[in-house]
This record gives structure tokens, C-alpha cells and sequence, in this order.
């Protein structure tokens, strides 16, 4: 590895970017993510509980493994036709809600009060998650599938 030297009068500046994605981005953003959370969040359920994989899901389905990995990875574009079919496929009902949000200081909100006047942070002990910290996610869930029992 060859480091070169950088004199005062060589110094160059880096360049940095500010962006806001906006908040119809924003919200979007996470709502595709936690739909693929919930999906992969599946997946991992039904391979503890069977010897389900990634392969049979695509046997299942008629598509290539390659194919179900891109979707699950957030390479391929999920549509609500994919979705429905990996539920399907993992043998799990989609529960959706649309509902008012719900606002939450932190996490990308701006406070409502200056930060100067605000009590000091909280301190969040070793046997409490971060998590803890988070506002809730969005109503999705992906569930198993109830078995209808047949009238007689």
C-alpha cells in the first residue's frame, strides 16, 4: 500500500450531499420494509418449525430460487401479487390495516419542544432492548393460516 503525503497547500475538501427524501418517500421506505421483515421473519419461522427452504418455496411457487432470494433481499420490486403468493407459498394469512399514524418524538421526527430545555436522555439498562425505544411498527403480520373445518 503507497500513502502519499498531503501538504497544507494540497489539502482538498471532500464534498458531502444533504438530502431529505421527503416524508411520502420516507413512509414508503418503511412500509416496504417491514412487508420483507415480516416476509423473511416468516421464512425463518417455518424453517425452525419444518424443513422448509427457500428452494421449496420456489418449487412451490414455479419460480427460480434465485428469484424468491432477489424479492426477499430488496433487489426485485415486491408487488401485491408476490407478496400474496410468498404468504401463500409459506402458508401464512396477510393481516393489513390503514390507520391514522401515530407520532412519535425521535426517529427521524423533529421534537416539538427545543432540545435545550428537554430533561436529560434516558438511560436504557443492559437487560432492556433498544428496541423498547422504538415507536411500533405499522398493523402488518403475516400469520399462519387457520384451518377451516368443514361443515357435516
Amino acid at each position: 500500500m503507497c500513502s502519499r503525503w498531503i501538504g497544507k497547500e494540497e489539502k482538498r475538501q471532500m464534498k458531502s450531499y444533504r438530502f431529505s427524501i421527503g416524508a411520502r418517500s420516507q413512509g414508503v421506505g418503511r412500509f416496504i420494509g417491514h412487508v420483507r421483515s415480516e416476509l423473511t421473519n416468516a421464512l425463518h419461522e417455518e424453517r425452525g418449525a419444518s424443513s422448509a427452504t427457500v428452494q421449496a418455496i420456489a418449487d412451490k411457487l414455479q419460480i427460480p430460487r434465485s428469484a424468491v432470494n432477489r424479492q426477499l433481499a430488496g433487489l426485485q420490486h415486491l408487488t401485491l401479487r408476490s407478496v400474496a403468493e410468498l404468504a401463500w407459498a409459506l402458508d401464512r394469512e396477510i393481516v393489513f390495516e390503514v390507520r391514522r399514524p401515530q407520532t412519535f418524538a425521535g426517529q427521524n421526527d423533529l421534537p416539538d419542544v427545543s432540545t435545550l430545555a428537554s430533561p436529560a436522555p434516558l438511560t436504557i439498562s443492559a437487560t432492556c432492548s433498544p428496541a423498547t425505544t422504538l415507536p411500533p411498527a405499522r398493523q402488518i403480520r403475516v400469520q399462519p393460516r387457520q384451518m377451516l373445518r368443514k361443515s357435516a
